[in-house]
């Protein structure tokens, strides 16, 4: 009978040390399969060229980029969605206490590996009577698709 105690408690300490270990070994094993698959890319936003965008109604939008607008829009977002060779970004600035705000386009162009779109967002003129209702002004810009990645300035 001692033996068999004997047995179960060696059992016991190998499978826990040994569990731990292979446990910390999965881990790290896993981690760095991860680590692996990531990389850095550094994404260049020195301008290389213009680029000519349209701005889209409400009423134009794509059906599958209003529902993500609604469900963002009481934060500050950015969405882009591509169909038919074109790409549409969207920039929106949040729940705003009133109305009579403007989003301008600054500038929108492509640099090496990128496309660039700078925003400034203005509020209504000082001493504009401004009813007390809750706004979510956004933009959306169309444009000729690119296969790059969008950066918002």
């Amino acid at each position: 009978m001692v033996r068999i105690d004997r047995g179960r408690e060696m059992y016991g300490r190998y499978w826990d040390m040994g569990g731990a270990r292979g446990l910390a070994g999965m881990i790290l094993f896993l981690g760095m399969v991860v680590l692996a698959g990531c990389s850095v890319r550094r994404i260049e936003t020195e301008k290389t060229g213009d680029l000519a965008y349209e701005l889209v109604e409400e009423q134009d939008i794509p059906e599958e980029m209003r529902g993500p607008i609604e469900e963002r829009q009481k934060e500050p977002f950015f969405l882009t969605f591509a169909d038919k060779g074109r790409l549409y970004i969207a920039r929106g600035y949040g729940e705003q206490k009133t109305g009579g705000y403007t989003i301008q386009v600054e500038d929108f162009y492509e640099s090496e590996n990128a496309i660039v779109l700078k925003t400034t967002f203005l509020g209504p003129e000082p001493g504009e009577n401004m009813e007390k209702e809750l706004t979510y002004p956004y933009i959306v810009l169309q444009t000729e698709y690119r296969d790059k990645d969008v950066v918002i300035e």
